[in-house]
């Protein structure tokens, strides 16, 4: 079993906020190892807003983000934002994972990492402090140029952390500005200087072939979401799943799978060209065309657009020997005819772009960069110099590339199948939307039965956009994906996200030439965020099903943190699993039994409550009763009636209460009160008639 199990702060650590140093942050994991299900772990955080919750998060982005600067800040990353160090944190991050302990050991510029017998430490900045600390650490090996194999051996050691939190308040780079970070210059050889950009802009999704430990989600530019994005990606992503969907347990409650659509985009990808002599886009949209118009009077400087002129240059280009797009098509075994269809030039092009840019973008590739790193060369032929060697050096990138068994290979195989299996088809015949049932009669395949993993290889390529159809399952309706509620995107957003990382993680060979992790650390910040109360109560049982069923749980050891504010989540962790924070302090007296236990309970001991309904709603309520006593203390000893009015509308008011006991006990005093003003007044008469009686009495004795 893989679980995190403590974090603690040392005198020095900057960025505290609210937490405490030489303060232990524990876990406690004391369940069998297949409690929720086999190799998954699921451990919370709870307390009030500003206990502490995403101030002790923070701080183990900023541990993972350091052990990540000490491994890879020696590798080119050039389309990713780079990584830099975290200057100033005094910090232990423990974990277990198979019986053994791990610990990552930040001393500012000093870092330790221990697994079992593997203690190695990293010197990334020498002071007097440092060499101190150093001592500390004196029996840990100095791992000062890291290699392959041991980047491998701490990987393996390590576990990759996926995050997510969808407040618009969180994941803001330029919060994190002031945060003093350093970087290595120029690589290998360069020197250590300030860095002007927020670490945690490296953090999030990034083209590096998941080789930085973590990832944040969903991307922000500086705070922003582009929501239109998220929405592509996440129907993307959700398509090789929904197609086979289980009905017994669907993904989202209320719906099944109704069909899947797709439309063939043209023209995007070209968008993505510019001239690599004056960096001007080749090939722009027609909004760009119109806008240039209207900011540039001069004729000569005006964009040229034609439509389709862009495909036909691409063939031209293609039939040429030595053209890039020649070459690679040629090794991958889909060359360009003088007669093809628009469709089919069109994937081939997507075809060259995706070899180029998997040489341009990932690390795993730095050795074919210098000569192909660039996605113009689309469009380009090979220099003359070298010509026999490039193409041999490029006939290898391209079916390197299709064997590629992880995620970076994967788009470029969906393109190649759609070429050969659909070798006859034409643009008109995809000019409008199709189904994916259509699709796969048209390229002769039967998905039913297939494997997450291997359906997601015939999918339509990129040149295609998906779109997801629910049916309601109570009026039979479809519904299209945009069209659900908030909370039911929200729910789709969030797993969609946590299984398209952790199903390209699973696909990164475990004796590869690129580094595996073997564990997965989900750390849901805010998990409950626009769900309802419902899908609160189903959250924990669905992921843990979700991931039993596309075997995560199989290819890794997962542990799932959450924090939470919400009770029904946590009735479903037991406390041993449960981190209580009260601003910024453990709070063990507070933790009682959490799994299945009581709403109310579990609100006033775990969520330091006191009310349990509306500050509005309490300060009526005592409104009510303080009248109730002031009428009981004004009305005690006179005759005169309460005024009916009075009584009508505190009745009113008391009928509102939804609380049944509350409004009955109110209700019988007010009751009380009537019957008191009668028969208070009957008493008067009665105890006057009495001295009369009695003063009669007197006189005939």
């Amino acid at each position: 079993m893989f679980t995190l199990t403590n974090i603690r702060f040392y005198e020095g650590c900057k960025y505290m906020k609210n937490l405490h140093i030489e303060t232990d942050y524990p876990i406690e994991h004391k369940l069998d190892k297949d409690f929720f299900a086999p190799n998954i772990c699921i451990s919370a955080i709870v307390g009030q807003n500003g206990a502490g919750k995403s101030s002790l998060l923070d701080m183990i982005f900023r541990v993972v983000n350091n052990l990540s600067y000490c491994l890879f800040s020696r590798i080119e990353r050039d389309a990713s934002a780079p990584l830099s160090y975290i200057t100033g944190l005094y910090v232990d991050l423990t974990y277990e994972a198979n019986g053994k302990t791990g610990m990552v050991r930040v001393r500012d510029g000093v870092l330790g990492f221990v697994f079992g017998i593997l203690k190695c430490k990293f010197i990334v900045y020498k002071t007097e402090q440092a060499i101190e600390i150093g001592e500390e650490l004196q029996e840990y090996v100095d791992y000062a140029s890291v290699n392959f194999k041991q980047q491998k051996e701490i990987a393996k050691a390590f576990f990759y952390t996926i995050a997510t939190n969808y407040s618009m308040q969180s994941f803001i780079a330029q919060d994190y500005s002031e945060e003093k970070t350093i970087y290595m210059a120029n690589g290998n050889n360069g020197e250590i200087l300030p860095a002007s950009w927020p670490w945690l802009n490296s953090l999030f999704h990034k083209n590096d072939g998941y080789l930085s430990p973590i990832v944040l989600n969903p991307y922000r530019d500086n705070g922003w979401i582009d929501m239109s994005n998220e929405e592509h990606l996440t129907t993307s992503r959700l398509a090789a799943l929904l197609i086979e969907e289980d009905p017994i347990h669907p993904l989202l409650d209320g719906y099944i799978f109704d069909n899947m659509y797709f439309h063939w985009r043209p023209r995007k990808l070209q968008e993505k060209f510019v001239s690599i002599k004056d960096q001007r886009k080749l090939y722009p949209n027609k909004e760009e065309v119109e806008e240039h118009k209207r900011s540039y009077t001069n004729e000569k400087d005006l964009w040229n657009y034609e439509e389709d002129k862009d495909l036909e240059d691409f063939r031209k280009l293609a039939l040429e020997k030595y053209s890039f797009a020649h070459i690679i098509l040629k090794a991958l075994g889909c060359s360009v005819s003088r007669t093809m269809d628009h469709l089919q030039i069109y994937v081939r092009m997507y075809v060259v772009y995706k070899v180029l840019s998997v040489a341009e973008k990932y690390p795993s590739y730095t050795h074919f960069k210098k000569n192909f790193g660039d996605i113009n060369y689309t469009f380009c032929t090979i220099p003359i110099e070298n010509k026999k060697i490039t193409v041999l050096q490029l006939r290898e990138l391209a079916k390197t590339v299709k064997r590629d068994p992880s995620h970076i290979g994967l788009k470029l195989r969906q393109a190649l199948n759609f070429i050969k299996k659909g070798k006859d088809l034409k643009g008109g015949e995809l000019a409008d939307k199709i189904s994916y049932k259509q699709y796969a009669e048209l390229l002769g395949i039967e998905p039913k039965g297939m494997t997450v993993k291997n359906r997601m290889e015939w999918l339509p390529p990129g040149i295609f956009r998906s779109e997801i159809s629910l049916k309601n399952t109570k009026t039979g309706k479809p519904v299209p994906l945009n069209h659900l509620s908030s909370g039911e995107r929200q729910f789709i957003y969030l797993t969609s996200t946590l299984l398209y990382h952790a199903m390209n993680l699973s696909t990164i060979p475990k004796n590869g030439t690129r580094v595996r992790y073997n564990r997965l650390n989900f750390i849901l910040d805010e998990v409950e965020i626009c769900f309802h109360p419902e899908y609160q109560r189903c959250f924990v049982k669905k992921m843990i099903d979700l991931f039993v069923r596309v075997g995560l749980n199989k290819s890794f050891d997962i542990n799932i943190l959450i924090t939470t504010h919400s009770p029904f989540i946590l009735s479903d962790i037991p406390v041993d699993n449960i981190l209580c924070l009260n601003k910024g302090s453990v709070n063990k007296d507070a933790l009682e039994q959490t799994f299945c236990s009581n709403v109310y309970d579990l609100l006033n001991n775990q969520f330091f409550m006191t009310q349990f309904v509306g500050d509005m709603a309490a300060e009526k309520l005592n409104d009510i009763v303080k009248e109730l006593d002031l009428l009981s203390e004004k009305y005690e000893n006179r005759a005169k009636p309460i005024d009916k009015n009075t009584i009508l509308r505190l009745q009113k008011s008391i009928n509102m209460i939804g609380d049944r006991f509350i409004k009955m006990k109110l209700l019988e005093k007010l009751e009380y009160l009537k019957r008191k003003d009668s028969l208070e007044v009957e008493y008067e008469m009665l105890k006057k008639q009495m001295q009369v009686v009695e003063e009669k009495i007197k006189k005939r004795r």
